[in-house]
């Protein structure tokens, strides 16, 4: 079995080796040797390449002014376009790999208390490395924030966004016109293989009382598989999407490897430009009219803060002057859930990467754009409902995904490393090595608790300091071990019975002062097995002037700085009902918009 740095040698040998040949299955083309050529000046810099920074980069470029993007990854690798592979990425070179701050209360069967926070580093962002499902939230989520001050944020306001990017492969979808489109350029899809299992989940969750259904329409309760931005069994990043058909026009330029330290404010409070560094050289480029970041949750308030943008407290202590005192980097909302209700089954019907890979025939498949090599990696059911345990809401507040694997399928060969699960933790889910089995992940979807970034220092290469504070707010844990019921109650039903399905009844030992499976042991168990979904938001919130956590207003301009925005997931006032990768790829499309409008560009 392959640890640490024997895995880390084989992800780094599939990730890298093929760039140096060819890029023959993601050929972005963006140039990554030889001189810059860099302009003096652009009309805009956009500083990061994640799910939105590609598109306002894209919807840029099609106005004829000159774009400079900056991201500070590189261009990909060919093994992020094998939807099953999602897993193999993270922790390698292509994920910034960030780590929680230890808080005593959360991630207690990590490595050293801490959960792994993945965050794509490389062009595409998260929509490179992820688990590529499609999901846009409920409408409550949007009026919410169009309620709170922000006008033209609401659903009716933003689905045409949505629309705008889209191509939808499934003809019944496509059908309604109203929710969907098609021709777009984000191919969006049924995942183009399933387990029986899937159907079971569907199954249960119909006969629970929910509809099956298309989640992305607004009302986003109910049951559904898996839609993901895949085509012909290719993973579709938004730099693939977006960037590749653009790459050679003669107004775009896309520097890769590039971190950027700070945005440059004049005297006036306007930003004229950025610093940045690349391969140990230092570059200094101005925008002739805005700079726009899209580094996402972690990184745009860390780039804001470096700048002089943030908490006066905070940037004092770091001995960096404020220029604009802001709550930057407060205010972060995540998803978060437990990998806990586990199932064992007597029949071979999961995704079992044993079973599943060693058949030629499945290779075969593949190649036609089809078979399990172009699923995700087991992620096959989903359901989004309303625990009902928060009076002052009326969105949905719980998802559940069906993942038709258990931690320990791969021997703690990718799984366990993806979650920095420490030796004691993991000798519970090694027994279950290529065994058959499933999980059901219950997620909060709206929790109470508020997280936070800070800096560690004013050095822009020091990692972040980051505090999710899961299950700080009492409520959440309620909503937590109401979910959990829910799933074991879902995964004993007649319908993954048939498979021979069995609770995999085997006690945490950190959790043995505990009944098992009374609320105390399931508040302990969550607190051990704490899974982290990467989807965290609103560290530079969007709201009015009177809104005291607000760092932007409601057309992602930096309160107190002229020529500065920020337009990626950072700028969600609450989080939405669901995976965040949708929502952030709509912001893209009306950031764009917004800035053209300002600028007088056709829209």
């Amino acid at each position: 079995m392959m640890r640490g740095a024997g895995l880390q040698t084989l992800v780094n040998f599939l990730t890298l080796l093929p760039r140096a040949v060819k890029d023959v299955d993601d050929p972005i083309g963006v140039r990554e040797i030889g001189p810059l050529n860099l302009d003096p000046v652009y009309d805009f810099i956009v500083v990061g390449g994640g799910a939105s920074g590609c598109v306002v980069t894209r919807r840029l470029v099609e106005t004829g002014a000159s774009v400079l993007l900056l991201e500070a990854g590189d261009d990909g690798s060919f093994i992020t376009e094998v939807p099953a592979a999602v897993g193999v990425t993270l922790g390698s070179k292509l994920d910034w790999s960030y780590l929680t701050n230890a808080d005593g209360r959360s991630c207690l069967g990590m490595q050293n208390d801490k959960c792994l926070w993945h965050s794509g580093r490389v062009l595409g962002g998260g929509s490179t490395i992820n688990g590529m499902l499609y999901v846009r939230g409920d409408r409550e989520d949007y009026d919410s924030w169009e309620r709170a001050g922000n006008p033209g944020w609401g659903w009716d306001q933003v689905l045409p966004y949505f629309k705008k990017s889209e191509d939808q492969l499934n003809p019944q979808y496509a059908r309604n016109r109203f929710a969907h489109s098609t021709g777009g350029l984000l191919p969006v899809g049924d995942v183009p293989f399933k387990t029986p299992l899937s159907d079971a989940f569907l199954n249960a969750g119909k006969y629970a009382g929910f509809q099956v259904k298309d989640i992305n329409t607004g009302n986003s309760t109910g049951f559904t598989f898996m839609q993901a931005t895949i085509k012909e069994g290719k993973r579709f990043s938004t730099a693939k999407s977006f960037l590749r058909s653009v790459v050679g026009r003669n107004n775009l330029k896309i520097v890769t490897k590039a971190l950027v330290e700070k945005v440059i404010i004049r005297y006036d409070k306007r930003a004229d430009g950025v610093i940045f560094e690349r391969l140990g050289a230092k570059y200094k480029v101005r925008a002739r009219k805005e700079v726009i970041l899209s580094t996402g949750v972690v990184g745009s308030p860390k780039i804001l803060m470096l700048s002089g943008i943030g908490p006066s407290y905070h940037l004092k202590s770091k001995g960096i002057e404020t220029l604009v005192d802001l709550p930057v980097g407060q205010n972060m909302q995540s998803h978060v859930g437990t990998g806990e209700v586990v199932f064992l089954l007597e029949k071979p019907v999961s995704f079992n990467p044993l079973r599943l890979f060693s058949n030629p025939f499945n290779l075969l498949a593949y190649l036609r754009g089809d078979g399990p090599l172009g699923a995700v990696s087991g992620f096959e059911g989903m359901g989004i409902y309303r625990s009902g345990l928060d009076s002052s809401t009326s969105w949905p507040d719980v998802q559940l995904n069906l993942i038709s694997v258990t931690p320990g399928v791969d021997g703690g060969l990718i799984y366990r490393n993806s979650l920095n699960m420490d030796d004691q933790m993991f000798s519970k889910w090694k027994p279950l090595t290529l065994q058959e089995g499933f999980t059901i992940l219950p997620v909060i979807v709206h929790p109470n608790s508020r997280g936070s970034i800070l800096l560690k220092s004013g050095n822009p290469k020091d990692p972040p300091i980051i505090n999710p504070n899961y299950f700080e707010d009492p409520l959440d844990m309620e909503v937590m071990i109401s979910a959990i019921k829910f799933s074991l109650k879902l995964g004993r039903s007649k319908f993954f019975k048939q498979f021979g399905s069995k609770f995999y009844d085997r006690p945490i030992d950190f959790c043995k002062k505990f009944i098992p499976y009374t609320d105390a042991y399931w508040e302990c168990a969550v607190r051990y097995f704490t899974y982290p979904l990467y989807h965290d938001v609103s560290t530079c919130k969007m709201g009015p002037s009177t809104d005291p956590q607000a760092v932007v207003d409601s057309r992602l301009r930096v309160y107190g700085v002229t020529g500065l925005r920020v337009v990626d997931g950072s700028i969600m006032p609450n989080l939405v009902s669901g995976n965040t990768a949708a929502a952030c790829i709509m912001i893209g499309e009306k950031g764009a918009d917004l800035i053209k409008e300002d600028w007088r560009y056709p829209t």
